[in-house]
């Protein structure tokens, strides 16, 4: 599962300092005061979550700078971004009196989106976090048999419940006249969710493809097409995908 989440920086990516160095007082006001500045300033970060085991209690997290507001302030250009994280490291560093690993220096570079996997070059600048729901004493995700059918006056409805992020229902052999929903509850970006078969109409084509008023020819082309596939009683198959601001 990969799931990514674009917001402004906070206190949360302060996340454990792996080199054992303790953060004082002076130190932990200093990383207060950045935190509050960045957010203010606009500063954000991509959280890209990492689920490698649907099974494991935890997933993992990677962070990287946020793309809008760095590029507003110029941090795209890497030269301007590792003076930031320059000078924010020795800021803290001076106000710590002794080393410690700023957070805005363990980031990783600038993304439009998650990468597919975890980036092993960043391999100590993620951390754990537990998943919103884990199975207490199950080694094996039972795919789901047999769904719920509820037949509707517009469509009828074959509903799963949850299911495991790379199931796929079948496709009945008998279809029903009337539309069919084929619904399921993922957790991942990018999972399919949901499925749609309905009949072949006008409706089934973009309003831009229709106005062909000033194109009599290209229209009558068009009803033509349109009548010699309505001819064979074809459906359109419409799958619909989990985006990650559902998540």
């Amino acid at each position: 599962m990969v799931e990514e989440k674009l917001g402004p920086v906070e206190p949360k990516h302060a996340y454990e300092n792996r080199s054992g160095a303790a953060l004082t007082s002076r130190g932990a006001r200093q990383l207060d005061k950045d935190f509050r500045e960045m957010r203010k300033g606009g500063l954000t970060v991509l959280e890209c979550h990492y689920d490698e085991d649907p099974n494991d209690e935890w997933y993992e997290v990677q962070y990287y700078w946020g793309v809008s507001a760095l590029a507003d302030i110029g941090y795209l250009i890497p030269n301007f971004a590792e003076g930031f994280q320059r000078a924010a490291h020795e800021r803290l560093r001076k106000a710590n009196g002794r080393p410690y690993t700023h957070p805005f220096t363990t980031y990783g570079s600038p993304r439009l989106e998650c990468p597919a996997f975890k980036d092993p070059a960043f391999d100590n600048k993620w951390i754990y976090a537990r998943r919103k729901a884990v199975p207490s004493n199950s080694s094996t995700v039972l795919l789901p048999t047999e769904p719920e059918i509820t037949d509707k006056s517009a469509f009828v409805e074959h509903d799963y419940g949850k299911a495991p992020e790379n199931f796929v229902p079948p496709i009945p052999d008998d279809l029903p006249k009337k539309t069919l929903h084929i619904t399921m509850e993922k957790q991942g970006a990018g999972a399919l969710k949901g499925i749609e078969i309905h009949p072949f109409g006008w409706w089934s084509l973009p309003r831009t493809y229709l106005d062909y008023r000033s194109r009599p020819v290209e229209q009558e082309t068009l009803w033509e097409d349109f009548r010699a596939i309505a001819k064979q009683d074809p459906r359109v198959l419409v799958c619909k995908y989990l985006a990650a601001r559902h998540c």
